[in-house]
């Protein structure tokens, strides 16, 4: 039988309760609709520049947000925004935009 080499003290014990009532705390605390959004927004144009990157796609972290933030349909209408890029790269974000919010829109008819 296997005998731990630690021992579980009280004073271990009274730090793992307070970490587990920081952790309900924070679990349920409402979070502001506006950081919401932001956050939001942030993890997406995260996922789509790195997700593309990996790919080998070119284009910056601010082309990418450009391209989220001013909803660019084609890679014309990127160039006409200023965005210089190849355009494979632009459509690649476009795409993994148009992605993402397919799945929204699915996981909001299934809740």
């Amino acid at each position: 039988m296997y005998t731990p080499k630690y021992t579980i003290t009280t004073d271990i014990l009274r730090n793992i309760g307070q970490i587990e009532a920081a952790r309900e705390v924070i679990d349920n605390a409402p979070l502001v609709p506006a950081l919401e959004v932001k956050f939001r927004d942030e993890a997406r144009l995260r996922a789509v520049h790195y997700g593309t990157a990996l790919e080998g796609n070119d284009l910056s972290l601010g082309e990418a947000k450009l391209i989220l933030e001013r909803e660019v349909e084609t890679p014309h209408e990127a160039a006409n925004e200023g965005i210089v890029g190849r355009e494979r790269d632009v459509q690649e974000v476009i795409n993994y935009r148009k992605v993402l919010e397919m799945i929204e829109v699915i996981r909001g008819e299934l809740v």
